[in-house]
């Protein structure tokens, strides 16, 4: 099949007015990045050439939790709600683990009126001691860069280490031994969990019988680039999005644009075929002050691209032609 990628970047504003175009358009991605080095810092998107998604993802990129009107505070709880979905946890100030007589405990977090989220601060991590014999390290599958995974806790050996700053809100962050849920708005690698459990598997049968093809028990939930709860049906245009405590304002609304873009396939031999794209990203920056949704059809062919003739996506632009002497218009 051919697949059409469509991206549309608009600016969000604070009144009720529709949300505008921008004027320089965000390009379309053609590989992932992160906001460091790649596979040892947070993933910063995803290339926007999936072949399908299976429902919408909901990023919010580079986010940050602001107190409530600005005063210094320990916590506050930040979300994202969009129709009937919705999700949202809680951010701490800065804490650290602490060694105590029989157990770890969590230190008292330090207030903070601003605090940038990312994974790096999310429930996770890596464990550069957990086989010293052996030289290796042990890392928590669902987050890799994170912060305050150990595999064998000792007192002295995470005393003064951080402590996630992200949690949920039925289960906060308490005792070292019990793995959290990272909490966190951005996408997910595709080497993470649990998205790495949809790719497949890539063994001595995968390379004798369909390498270099997808293995058998290939799933396209592994295109899903955010976790299972920030997933939704697709979004038509004209949901409301409510931002809270991810702008110095303390709550933010906009409506969702309607991206009517047609695509019509005039394949060499048969009849046009129009296709109807579907929103599946949503990519919310609230400090740019930017939304940007990527639409995408499909058309299958039988055997090659070039049984394609000609394929329009957007309208036909309206020529209007004028004759001077008859002082008649031909559209």
């Amino acid at each position: 099949c051919v697949v059409i990628a469509i991206k549309a970047t608009y600016r969000i504003t604070d009144d009720d007015l529709p949300l505008a175009l921008t004027e320089i358009q965000l390009p379309l991605y053609d590989a992932d990045a992160y906001t460091g080095e790649p596979g040892a810092s947070s993933p910063l998107y995803d290339n926007d050439f999936a072949p399908y998604k299976p429902c919408c993802d909901v990023i919010v990129q580079n986010p940050v939790a602001y107190a409530p009107n600005g005063k210094p505070t320990t916590q506050v709880t930040v979300g994202v709600q969009i129709r009937d979905w919705g999700k949202s946890f809680n951010v701490i100030g800065k804490r650290v683990w602490q060694r105590g007589l029989l157990v770890n405990t969590v230190s008292k977090p330090k207030p903070f009126t601003r605090q940038p989220l990312s994974w790096e601060i999310a429930y996770g991590g890596t464990d550069h001691t957990a086989y010293p014999e052996e030289d290796q390290v042990d890392a928590y599958l669902y987050n890799l860069v994170g912060a305050g995974y150990w595999r064998k806790p000792k007192g002295k050996k995470i005393h003064g280490t951080p402590v996630a700053q992200t949690e949920s809100k039925q289960y906060p962050i308490n005792d070292c031994t019990v793995r959290y849920p990272p909490q966190g708005f951005g996408p997910i690698a595709r080497n993470w969990r649990p998205r790495s459990d949809y790719g497949g598997t890539y063994d001595a049968e995968w390379i004798k019988n369909t390498k270099p093809f997808l293995p058998d028990d290939f799933d396209d939930q592994f295109y899903q680039s955010s976790l299972p709860d920030q997933q939704m049906d697709y979004p038509k245009g004209g949901e409301i999005v409510t931002l809270t405590h991810l702008t110095p304002g303390g709550e933010l609304q906009f409506i969702v644009p309607k991206l009517q873009v047609p695509v019509i396939v005039y394949p060499k031999t048969g009849k046009k075929a129009t296709l109807t794209p579907v929103i599946d990203t949503l990519t919310i920056d609230p400090e740019a002050g930017l939304l940007s949704m990527v639409a995408r059809t499909k058309y299958p062919f039988t055997h090659a691209i070039h049984e394609i003739r000609q394929i329009q996506v957007g309208h036909k632009p309206i020529v209007v032609t004028f004759d001077a002497l008859s002082g008649q218009t031909d559209a």
